[in-house]
């Protein structure tokens, strides 16, 4: 399951979330420190590792 980094508008508290894409798109996402779904969703950066160079 994808994991996303949320910020909760309300505490402030910067979380990382476990949804669904379907549960992501509907607004799901829930502040595990406060309970609320003020949330905003923090873009960072990743990496992807593949077997083959370029």
């Amino acid at each position: 399951m994808p994991t996303y980094d949320y910020k909760c508008l309300d505490c402030a508290k910067e979380s990382v979330v476990f949804l669904s894409l379907k549960d992501r798109e509907s607004g799901a996402a829930k502040c595990p420190a406060c309970g609320s779904k003020n949330m905003v969703q923090q873009f960072t950066e990743f990496m992807a590792q593949t077997g083959k160079k370029s």
